[in-house]
């Protein structure tokens, strides 16, 4: 695990230890309890919990501390309610927004669930938001290019063997070859590109990084060992990189092509094609 990885878990650990004890806090206390201290020596103790309250200080995190007038030692306390956002907020129209926007993903939308556990954090228990959609919105559909029910357990799947490096296993359909094959994949990353998701990691077949399209996998996704982690993430890995070009940006670089762009357009082309070129003053420049 590299450093950074581990600063920001024993720091999420540190804040998580002191919110869910609500009571001040030794430095024994805390070097006994949370993840990454306790196999410390005193000495790296003490500077690495120095460098992380100064840290977390810094972006925010109302640490507080205070000398115990009997032992001298210093206390620790983070109190919830310093820690949370201020209450948010909601007119009727954008909860109906919200409510809409629930509506038209249910069922099409790999991440539907988390979107309505969202959703309904955001409405703060106001009623109307769980009533049945009206016949408007009902009527409205939305859906990802690639969905399919069993989309959200594959996104599932990837997302914890990339978070624990564990290598995966899974039958994948070439278009090319039009066939299926079991492949054997370190999973890096998860990317979506016009609205296909893609999965980037070291395909052990080849020994080379490859991007597989999620839906084109034709098995269940298992692990492939039974080892806490496989393998590590190369330091230099950049998943924007592997960003899958549009259609016509397959190949060498012919020319650049500069395609004028009214201002009712221009919205939709920064947001869908930025990363395939850049929008100045109402004209689109585009490698082909």
């Amino acid at each position: 695990m590299s450093h950074d990885t581990d600063k920001l878990i024993r720091q999420l650990s540190l804040v998580a230890f002191l919110m869910a004890e609500r009571r001040p806090l030794t430095a024994r206390d805390v070097k006994g309890n949370v993840e990454g201290y306790s196999e410390m020596s005193d000495e790296a103790f003490a500077r690495r919990f120095y460098s992380d309250r100064a840290e977390l200080i810094g972006l925010g995190v109302p640490l507080d501390s205070q000398r115990d007038e009997f032992t001298g030692e210093e206390l620790y306390t983070l109190r919830s309610e310093n820690y949370f956002l201020d209450e948010l907020e909601l007119d009727d129209d954008e909860l109906a927004a919200l409510q809409t926007a629930l509506y038209m993903l249910e069922g099409t939308f790999a991440y539907a669930e988390p979107l309505r556990l969202a959703l309904q954090n955001l409405a703060l228990g106001r009623p109307g938001f769980d009533d049945a959609p009206t016949e408007t919105a009902s009527r409205v559909q939305v859906r990802d290019a690639d969905y399919s029910p069993e989309m959200a357990g594959r996104l599932s799947k990837l997302e914890s063997a990339i978070s624990k490096q564990r290598t995966i296993k899974f039958n994948y359909w070439s278009p090319r070859r039009d066939a299926v094959r079991e492949r054997s994949l370190n999973p890096y990353a998860l990317r979506r590109d016009r609205g296909t998701w893609y999965v980037v990691g070291e395909d052990l077949d080849s020994s080379d990084v490859r991007t597989f399209r999620v839906s084109r996998i034709r098995s269940d996704i298992r692990f492939a060992t039974r080892r806490e982690r496989d393998f590590r993430l190369p330091a230099d890995f950049d998943v924007d990189a592997y960003r899958v070009g549009e259609d016509w940006q397959h190949g060498p670089v012919a020319g650049t092509a500069r395609i004028e762009v009214n201002g009712d357009t221009a919205w939709w082309v920064h947001r869908t094609l930025r990363e395939a070129g850049t929008l100045t003053d109402g004209v689109f420049e585009t490698e082909y």
